[in-house]
């Protein structure tokens, strides 16, 4: 059945790493944001749930207590067997803050979250995801024995720092009354990054079969684990970005070492073109350009353009074409194109090029 039609309404929760407004490092947090919004708004109740970090509010967003002293498994043979944990939660209906979209949780846990001043860049990233991915589930045990507890329908893995999430479904919580009849999406927004490492130099003795079972949070596999390998793997729907995109990672090419795995589960791959969310990027309401415009005052757009051209410190003419790249500087963005035809655009054509 068709769950946009409205005969079946479901409940829904994305599991990521960053979501706007709360913190955002890149794209992953607008779609965080604006994904569930619209199931929300299509009559879905859609949930997000993330790591409470130090930069998250608690009274900006109106942050409630919503269960203390979570104990979260951690796997280890030696070690604490559990770490303990807090979900906080924000309602939109509650939250002094309009930009927030949907119900949201965060798990807070003193070492990995609230003490860190970044969400990513640390040597036990993998700990801080493998916590969040198993706190997420036993999160979910803990509100199904409550009167008015909320359980998911499906789960949404958001890239490979929640590609533990349909792992441990289908196998720790396997037998689990609750989670086990919890559906997964394994969503992929770049499928180059598949660990805290880089998977094109793994040594045979390193390489991660993807069946395996988990090993605990202080065991030194967790780092060499393929996260996104096992997304793939266990989720029961794997979607990406654009269905070119899916069709690519299916080849050689731009399979980056997952293609055979995708090939074989290419029936429950689809590629869904990201949209644009239209209360954000609309022109007519965005503070943040220069003179706003509609389709009926396009003029105003040369108003921006030399607004742009005096910020940079180019000479302001409405006859020369500007290129603007905002982008990580990195190979996979095609920035190694630019730089070999740069000067000979600017000196043949009346163009200038911006990159930030």
């Amino acid at each position: 059945m068709d769950i946009f039609t409205g005969k079946k309404k479901l409940k829904v929760l994305f599991v990521g790493t960053e979501a706007s407004p709360f913190v955002k490092v890149g794209g992953l947090a607008s779609v965080m944001y604006s994904l569930p919004k619209s199931l929300y708004e299509l009559g879905h109740d859609a949930r997000i749930m993330i790591p409470r970090y130090l930069s998250i509010d608690d009274e900006l967003f109106h942050l409630k207590m919503e269960h203390k002293d979570l104990n979260v498994p951690t796997g280890n043979e030696d070690g604490p067997s559990s770490l303990i944990c807090n979900v906080k939660k924000c309602d939109p209906s509650e939250s002094q803050n309009s930009g927030v979209g949907v119900i949201s949780y965060f798990l807070e846990n003193e070492e990995y979250y609230e003490q860190r001043a970044n969400v990513y860049g640390y040597a036990d990233d993998t700990v801080r995801f493998a916590l969040l991915c198993r706190g997420v589930l036993e999160f979910i045990r803990l509100s199904a024995t409550r009167k008015d507890g909320w359980v998911p329908d499906v789960i949404v893995s958001l890239d490979w720092q929640s590609g533990l999430v349909p792992n441990y479904i289908k196998t720790v919580y396997t037998h689990d009354p609750v989670i086990s009849k919890i559906s997964t999406v394994f969503s992929i927004h770049n499928l180059y990054y598949q660990g805290n490492f880089d998977h094109h130099f793994v040594s045979e003795m390193d390489f991660d079969d993807g069946h395996s079972p988990v090993p605990g949070f202080n065991h030194p596999r967790l780092s060499k684990l393929n996260w996104m390998r096992r997304g793939v793997t266990y989720a029961d729907a794997i979607n990406t970005v654009s269905p070119n995109y899916a069709k690519e990672m299916l080849t050689k090419d731009y399979g980056e070492l997952l293609d055979d795995l995708l090939r074989e589960r290419r029936s429950v791959l689809t590629g869904i073109l990201n949209g644009i969310d239209y209360d954000i990027w609309n022109p007519r309401t965005d503070s943040y350009i220069n003179t706003r415009f509609d389709a009926h005052s396009l003029e105003n757009r040369e108003k921006n353009k030399a607004a742009l051209q005096d910020h940079f410190g180019l000479p302001v003419d409405n006859d020369v074409f500007v290129i603007c790249v905002v982008s990580r500087l990195s190979k996979q963005k095609g920035l190694d194109l630019l730089v070999h035809i740069a000067d000979l655009l600017i000196q043949e054509l009346p163009m200038q090029i911006i990159v930030i």
